[in-house]
């Protein structure tokens, strides 16, 4: 899976967990990195209120699969060594 789409997977599973169906109109033509985030967002769309608890565990689910194999490359990353390399700590 390409990274723009492990980010888009990723983001609309956080909003669908947090904040529930897409409530915001489709970003204009120029935003594409914010039509992309919508459209994965709006995928994840619930059709049934009945099935919405099962909906929320699910997409924290797969979030958690998607990162726990990021989380092993965390200490690669120059963010992560910023993070936690200065002397302030």
């Amino acid at each position: 899976m390409a990274f723009a789409a492990v980010f888009a997977e990723l983001y609309a599973l956080f909003k669908q967990a947090t904040v529930g169906d897409c409530n915001t109109s489709r970003p204009g033509i120029f935003d594409q990195k914010g039509r992309y985030k919508w459209d994965a967002w709006e995928k994840k769309k619930v059709r049934l209120r009945l099935i919405w608890h099962c909906i929320i565990q699910n997409c924290i689910r797969e979030y958690v699969l998607i990162c726990a194999p990021l989380s092993v490359l965390a200490p690669y990353t120059s963010a992560y060594t910023r993070a936690y390399s200065s002397s302030a700590v």
